[in-house]
């Protein structure tokens, strides 16, 4: 029986032949638990109960070889160990509760994708937490890698995973048909779709206090209905820009509020702003791409800011348990050839011969709207002052010459003599990178030359010094040199 798993803490699937058997966040009860059976969701509980639900389980055995660091004191080694041990324990007996709410008892070929956050000796320890279930493991899939050969879409892509306590951006490039990952940002600070949720339920009891002076978080039955209702209402945010969100108080009254999608955005501009800066330093300034986000990441309110910033691009939203239906369909029409199972070791595979491809009506795609980037620089700003983009080369660094110029002071960290330069070429701006340190626009290194669009941040240097593109005008006509 072949069998696949995906090891999302946010969208743990299950899919067999070609079919999604379930995908649902990794929410569950401690192993140990007295109430209740260990391993079930506790998505419906998690508020009532928050001692006896985990959602951190599988993010600490992704990092459970790092996080007993050399130099830990033996007691932080111990409490390390002990964690680590509990988190398996709870592991293995949501897996168990899966298996068998999906009919399964035991399966002969498995195939698990491994999200980001996952590594190499830490997936040791997870073959032998499935082999104690009598999964036979045949190998270990990268997550962006098999979600990529299964788009089977040309170029580079920029592969977004939203974990439960953690965002992630692969690069994934392909060559023929060999897709391979390149590049890899993780981010653990910034939180995951837990941390937002917590967030936006803060917001929404506050606005409740507010309004009605009712405060959903003094009990716990009318927090965990607050909670529940909040998905429906961030979806409703996406079609009508507000949503009325409600619990029913302890005397039996309805009380909601009515939220936009505004207020529900302040509270996730510091992830916004984290997780463009991750696929801002994984593609190359001004580069095609094509994102590829989960589809409730792209429905969040404030991923527009986000999205606004990779004007051109493609954008390629997918459903949960895509990776895992994909893997399953190529499988079970053997299209990939079954490898070999050792019991003892299976093999990590980042790179992926396929495409894999799946019926599309599981993808939506569309080009990003281009309008509000459209104009061209006339002008940089620098110390307050608008510089003038000539026909003729205006340089920067520590050595310009020429007028306009922006000349850089000596000793700036990562800053050459003649750093870079701009120059209009017909309706365009194009910069030019000459140092060995590297240019950076909106945080995406040059690759040689890049086009610059009005709003654009051009920064040289480490920490640097950062110069903005600005439009004066229609931002077409040739600028008046100062």
């Amino acid at each position: 029986m072949s069998l696949v798993i995906d090891l999302s803490d946010r969208a743990f699937a299950l899919a067999r032949n070609g079919k999604l058997l379930e995908a649902s966040a990794s929410v569950v009860r401690v192993a140990g638990s007295r109430h209740g059976r260990p391993g079930e969701s506790m998505l419906q509980q998690m508020q009532l109960a928050p001692t006896e639900a985990s959602s951190e389980h599988w993010a600490q055995i992704a990092a459970a070889d790092g996080a007993a660091a050399d130099g830990a004191t033996a007691a932080g080694a111990r409490a390390h160990d002990v964690l680590v041990e509990a988190a398996f324990s709870t592991a293995h007996a949501e897996l168990r509760a899966r298996l068998d709410r999906a009919g399964l008892h035991s399966a002969n070929n498995v195939d698990v994708i491994v999200p980001a956050s996952f590594t190499a000796r830490s997936l040791s320890r997870v073959l032998g937490l499935l082999s104690s279930l009598e999964l036979r493991v045949a190998t270990f899939r990268d997550a962006a890698v098999t979600a990529a050969a299964a788009l089977d879409l040309p170029g580079q892509l920029l592969v977004v995973e939203l974990g439960l306590h953690h965002i992630a951006v692969t690069r994934v490039s392909r060559d023929g048909e060999i897709f391979s990952r390149n590049g890899l940002r993780i981010n653990r600070q910034l939180g995951g779709l837990q941390g937002l949720m917590q967030q936006w339920l803060q917001l929404a009891a506050a606005a409740m206090v507010l309004r009605t002076r009712f405060d959903p978080l003094h009990d716990a039955r009318t927090e965990q209905q607050l909670y529940d209702a909040l998905p429906a209402a961030l979806a409703a945010t996406a079609r009508d820009a507000s949503a009325r969100v409600g619990v029913r108080a302890p005397g039996g009254d309805e009380i909601e509020v009515r939220l936009t999608r505004d207020q529900l955005a302040l509270p996730a501009q510091a992830f916004i702003r984290g997780t463009a800066a991750l696929l801002h330093s994984l593609r190359p300034a001004g580069a095609d791409a094509t994102l590829v986000l989960p589809a409730v990441l792209a429905d969040l309110p404030g991923v527009d800011a986000l999205l606004a910033e990779f004007a051109a691009c493609e954008l390629v939203t997918i459903a949960d348990g895509f990776a895992a239906t994909a893997l399953s369909a190529a499988l079970n029409r053997g299209t990939l050839p079954q490898r070999a199972i050792d019991p003892a070791q299976a093999q990590l595979l980042r790179r992926f011969r396929g495409p894999i491809p799946l019926d599309g009506t599981r993808v939506t795609r569309r080009r990003l709207d281009v309008k509000s980037r459209a104009l061209s620089p006339t002008h940089l700003l620098h110390e307050g002052r608008a510089i003038s983009i000539p026909s003729s080369r205006l340089e920067v660094g520590r050595a310009a010459s020429g007028m306009p110029r922006v000349m850089l002071p000596e000793g700036l960290a990562g800053v050459s003599r003649l750093h870079c330069s701009l120059r209009r070429e017909l309706d365009q701006v194009i910069l030019v990178d000459h140092s060995r340190f590297g240019t950076f626009v909106n945080g995406e290194r040059v690759a040689g030359r890049a086009v610059l669009r009005a709003g654009d941040r051009v920064r040289v240097g480490d920490p640097g010094i950062e110069l903005e593109m600005i439009a004066v005008g229609d931002g077409n006509a040739p600028p008046q040199t100062n």
